[in-house]
């Protein structure tokens, strides 16, 4: 599951009240900071009249795993971007901007690009229709947190899926033939649900929703491409579970502890990296076949600045978004009153 990214403007704010940071005698921040930089962390200085902070710049750029040299390597120009997707027919990329969280599409070679979203609609995760004419994405927009909505891939409006259901919804996923999109719901606190959350199938066509069976107490579905699998993690230990529609059974491949599971595009493999204290260990997979588990791709001497995503390349290369920002400390010159 993906989270918020933090705030972009470059503002700093005083707490409401305090010894250090008197507020001219409003009851209320007083923005200390403009521009581009994003500050932290402030400390006094020890005569009262500076503030010391961390000022930094967030900066990305786009790299691809390449096992031959076995290390990441810039892809796509080195865009700022993550949550990066192909269409299936490969004529088109979509991808977050980092750090706005805006929609845009583009062809693989960087032409006809095109901003398909705008603030303060925040993007969390998305997913393109099998025939390349859709974009399904979940956003945290303020006022209609975690609300799943269609835009049209060449631009138009975002029209929400459900608007009448009031459920937090999570990251869409299109089934083969396009006829159905399917999500989890989202707990109010993460990794803690009441295990009464499901996998929801919505019917494109004629407005039914309905439950995957058995999905109590999961999230985060991925349709497998062929659509003969989902793929869910179960929210109290982020184990990874497969469902069958033929057999209507779910199994469990024993991988725990893992975010945004990724299916090749043979669907021979789900892809998975691991979350707290193993989360840079580097991207792994799993044969469905037989459960073998393998690691992919390292993260040895590189900083991430989406530490929570990876995709896949059409040629099942890992991709990630590598943190090239700074950080720097600065004193504030502070008039008091």
């Amino acid at each position: 599951m993906c989270f918020p990214s933090p705030r972009t403007d470059g503002a700093t704010y005083g707490p409401r009240e305090g010894n250090y940071l008197r507020n001219w005698g409003h009851n209320r921040p007083v923005q200390l900071t403009h521009g581009p930089l994003n500050y932290s962390s402030p400390a006094p200085g020890a005569d009262g009249k500076n503030l010391f902070v961390i000022g930094g710049q967030e900066a990305g750029e786009l790299v691809r795993w390449d096992s031959g040299s076995g290390e990441f390597v810039r892809f796509l120009g080195g865009i700022p971007a993550y949550s990066v997707s192909f269409s299936r027919d490969g004529q088109w990329v979509a991808y977050l901007k980092f750090p706005e969280a805006t929609l845009w599409r583009m062809r693989p070679d960087g032409s006809a690009a095109k901003q398909l979203t705008f603030a303060p609609m925040h993007l969390l995760g998305f997913e393109w229709s099998p025939d390349g004419s859709q974009i399904a994405f979940l956003a945290d927009d303020p006022g209609s947190p975690f609300k799943i909505y269609l835009i049209p891939s060449q631009g138009g409006s975002p029209e929400e899926l459900l608007p009448q259901r009031h459920e937090r919804q999570g990251i869409p996923t299109w089934s083969q033939d396009g006829r159905r999109i399917a999500f989890g719901d989202v707990p109010i606190v993460f990794e803690k649900g009441t295990g009464q959350e499901v996998i929801h199938l919505y019917d494109l066509a004629t407005h039914q929703i309905s439950s995957l069976p058995d999905s109590q107490g999961l999230w985060t579905s991925r349709w497998s491409p062929d659509g003969r699998y989902m793929a869910a993690l179960a929210i109290a230990k982020q184990q990874l579970m497969v469902f069958d529609f033929r057999s209507g059974k779910w199994r469990d491949l024993h991988v725990g502890d893992i975010d945004n599971p990724v299916w090749s595009h043979d669907r021979k493999y789900i892809y998975f990296s691991f979350v707290r204290a193993n989360w840079n260990a580097g991207i792994f997979r799993v044969r469905l076949s037989d459960g073998k588990r393998e690691r992919v791709a390292k993260f040895d001497g590189i900083r991430l600045a989406a530490y929570w995503w990876y995709g896949l390349a059409p040629d099942d290369s890992p991709m990630v978004l590598r943190d090239i920002g700074t950080q720097e400390i600065y004193r504030l010159d502070v008039e008091w009153p």
